[in-house]
């Protein structure tokens, strides 16, 4: 996949940062058909097999990722738009420097479905590694780091960046343009403006997102005044300033270049987002709720699934991960220290 690279080096467009593993493939090219902007995404993926001849350092890929690769050569918008960028990642392990991966053509063929079924297993996800990973591949200044899950509401990024580009870039004032989320039952088809959601909302067929499974993660005032304005379908403004008053809160916003790259020492499912929104406080960052723009991820959450389960169970020295981000907030930012909330009883 090629990147375009000027003039997306200036803040004229806004970057979609995504991450995942291969198994959620097919929302790539979702979200390719949906986000008007440049996308960078990192995908984690085994790691290669060393080669019996290590002499050059080469490494052989697993069928599984063998096979990633042909179903990602599979998505033709995605090469036709020339602004999406790829990144693949994977574990060291016994590597002493980063191999040269050999590939192959394909001779064995299996069902795509079972794709899935073939992703890094007993390993914690490393979720802010790939979430900084895709940053760094973006070339713009302005970025916005989401789930590949998550839809955009259409034509976001056209309205969006021009009131990011005035908010962040012109006037450079020390803010995240922040946007509400939602989910939606599965089977529905994304809204395709406030209206829709609207009516999806009134219906309780759409929620605030993970409203039955962490609200207070999520959950903005405001809501109803704010699906009830009229939409503006040329731009964004600025709906109210958000004050930082609860640490669990996990705001998913578009930013710049000031924004700090996610702290890898929070592992899967431990605050890995989360920690974040509490820097961006200590940094003395204010949080813009913005009008008419969201996203939208299908299926209503209720419980915990399995693998999340296991994630939690897998996250060992979490009070000293903890510990640690805090006194390095505390050394960086003093100022602030009793000014924002902690998610840390400790502190």
């Amino acid at each position: 996949m090629k990147m375009a690279s000027e003039p997306y080096l200036s803040g004229d467009f806004i970057t979609l940062v995504l991450h995942s593993t291969p198994g959620y493939i097919s929302y790539l090219e979702e979200q390719a058909q949906t986000w008007d902007g440049t996308i960078s995404i990192a995908f984690f993926v085994p790691t290669p097999h060393q080669s019996s001849n290590n002499v050059n350092n080469i490494a052989m890929p697993s069928l599984y990722f063998s096979y990633f690769l042909y179903l990602l050569s599979l998505l033709e918008h995605l090469k036709k738009t020339g602004i999406i960028s790829v990144h693949l990642f994977f574990e060291k392990q016994s590597f002493d420097t980063c191999p040269i991966v050999q590939l192959k053509p394909l001779e064995e063929e299996f069902p795509v479905q079972d794709l899935e079924s073939f992703g890094p297993i007993n390993k914690l996800y490393p979720i802010n590694e790939a979430r900084n990973i895709a940053r760094i591949g973006a070339k713009t200044k302005l970025f916005l780091s989401s789930d590949i899950e998550n839809i955009f509401v259409k034509n976001y990024e056209p309205r969006m960046k021009k009131l990011a580009n005035k908010i962040l870039i012109e006037e450079k004032r020390q803010t995240v343009l922040v946007h509400r989320r939602f989910e939606i039952e599965t089977n529905l088809p994304i809204p395709q403006n406030k209206r829709e959601l609207y009516e999806l909302y009134k219906e309780k067929k759409a929620l605030e997102f993970h409203a039955k499974f962490y609200g207070i993660a999520h959950r903005i005032s405001g809501l109803k005044e704010w699906l009830q304005m009229k939409e503006n379908n040329e731009t964004a403004e600025i709906f109210m300033e958000k004050v930082y008053d609860n640490a669990e809160w996990e705001p998913q916003f578009v930013g710049d270049s000031r924004i700090p790259y996610h702290d890898e020492s929070f592992p899967f499912r431990l605050r890995s987002n989360t920690h974040l929104g509490s820097e961006l406080c200590r940094a003395s960052f204010t949080f813009s709720i913005v009008t008419d723009l969201f996203s939208v991820h299908r299926g209503i959450k209720k419980s915990m699934t399995s693998a999340e389960w296991t994630a939690r169970q897998m996250t060992k020295n979490s009070n000293k991960i903890l510990k640690a981000f805090y006194a390095r907030l505390d050394k960086r930012y003093p100022e602030t220290k009793k000014l924002c909330p902690s998610f840390y009883k400790n502190v």
